[in-house]
């Protein structure tokens, strides 16, 4: 039996098992997740089948993304409802609840006439979805069940707040050893919803634009809480390729760094001292850096794919550099390769600057002099290769620790 995750990427309880016929399984998954953009209610018949055929209406511990997805669907076409829950007194006892629920969620006419025949939360009315509250695994799965049937983006909200369970980062793990306490048990779960949540916005983020651009909306919004706008910082730098802006002085820092708790593993600080990296294969990024006015964004193509024989540039820049008595910067770095084979490759004492920044605006966003152009060749392994950047500001006695991930696939 070949296992699937749910459309969500996730259900720390469940994953869809359906049958042994792999092929038919992956359709049904592609076929839940494009629903809000296909549309295709055809293939409705043969998903309810199988979650009839394979008891999926009885798991309760799997069944909350079925409730979100399907409830939704019938909401849009509620015509779906007739052969199929329109008569409750035809449907098991150990369905009925997830049957009832599904009728409830898709709030419509026909839906509480049928209701009504067990008097099933007659006037309590639907929740948005954009308030529902992650009390427990399963609702992460129910929101993102909720999405792909309507790409309704405020389904993700909920997601995206349990990005604030990350205040217990690591009771997971501790739990065995700890007393195992009623905070312990709660801390441990929270752990847990936060890297669910943080896994699926991720790998959804990565092949759905419509969650990347609502991410992105997310961490720039105002109202977006600091601790959450830190942890969407991270999930947003592993999506696609998107226009970037760097200011000619340090906004990015002073917005988006140590100072509003939103660093990343590219872009961080360490005693005032900033620094970032990122990987662009726009041809004219030079010609961008050096004719954009000083307090003007300069604009580039971010990029975290490697194609064979094209050039992709290490952009490292840094801000805040201590001069010395003599006015002059001291700025180096070293950089550390390791190849998806594990080789490694190591370049010491690269320079960052050692210019006079006597009159110079400090907070200025500074370009390292050597920066590292990378090709790759027919002989490169295929798959992951990690940069790790090492910045020193040795007059201020601080190192930043960066590094970037790029991803060389065969063609």
């Amino acid at each position: 039996m070949k296992i699937f995750r749910l459309v969500c990427g996730l259900a720390l309880s469940a994953v869809l098992c359906f049958g042994a016929n792999a092929d038919r399984d992956q359709q049904y998954n592609d076929w839940m997740k494009t629903f809000y953009q296909t549309k295709d209610a055809q293939g409705f018949d043969g998903f309810w089948r199988k979650l009839v055929r394979e008891k999926w209406l009885e798991n309760e511990t799997a069944v909350a993304p079925m409730i979100g997805f399907v409830s939704q669907v019938l909401r849009q076409y509620p015509e779906l409802i007739k052969g199929r829950l329109d008569d409750l007194k035809k449907i098991p006892p150990s369905q009925l609840k997830t049957c009832a629920l599904m009728l409830w969620y898709s709030d419509t006419p026909a839906a509480k006439k049928i209701l009504a025949q067990i008097d099933y939360r007659m006037n309590e009315p639907v929740p948005s979805i954009g308030d529902k509250k992650i009390e427990q695994p399963e609702d992460l799965d129910f929101c993102w069940g909720w999405f792909f049937a309507t790409g309704d983006t405020r389904a993700l909200d909920p997601i995206i707040s349990a990005l604030d369970f990350g205040k217990h980062a690591g009771a997971l793990k501790k739990f065995k050893a700890s007393a195992q306490t009623a905070a312990d048990r709660d801390a441990a779960v929270k752990d847990a919803m936060f890297g669910a949540a943080r896994w699926s916005l991720t790998a959804n983020g990565k092949q759905d634009p419509t969650v990347s651009a609502h991410l992105r909306a997310a961490r720039a919004d105002a109202a977006t809480p600091l601790a959450r706008k830190q942890e969407l910082g991270v999930i947003v730098q592993k999506l696609a390729p998107a226009a970037a802006t760097v200011s000619g002085t340090s906004a990015w820092f002073v917005n988006n760094s140590a100072s509003q708790g939103a660093e990343a593993d590219n872009y961080r600080s360490v005693d005032g001292f900033g620094a970032m990296v990122w990987a662009t294969a726009d041809r004219d990024w030079e010609k961008k850096w050096n004719t954009v006015p000083e307090n003007e964004p300069f604009q580039y193509t971010i990029t975290n794919k490697l194609r064979r024989g094209e050039t992709v540039t290490l952009l490292l820049t840094f801000t805040n550099p201590l001069p010395a008595a003599n006015g002059k910067a001291n700025v180096t770095y070293d950089t550390k390769i390791t190849q998806p084979d594990g080789k490694v490759v190591e370049m010491k004492n690269s320079r960052g600057t050692d210019g006079d920044l006597t009159g110079k605006k400090l907070t200025n966003v500074f370009l390292a002099e050597d920066l590292a152009h990378f090709i790759a060749e027919p002989g490169d392994p295929a798959g992951e290769w990690l940069f790790e950047f090492a910045v020193h500001d040795l007059n201020r006695k601080v190192t930043v620790p960066l590094k970037l991930t790029l991803t060389l696939k065969e063609q």
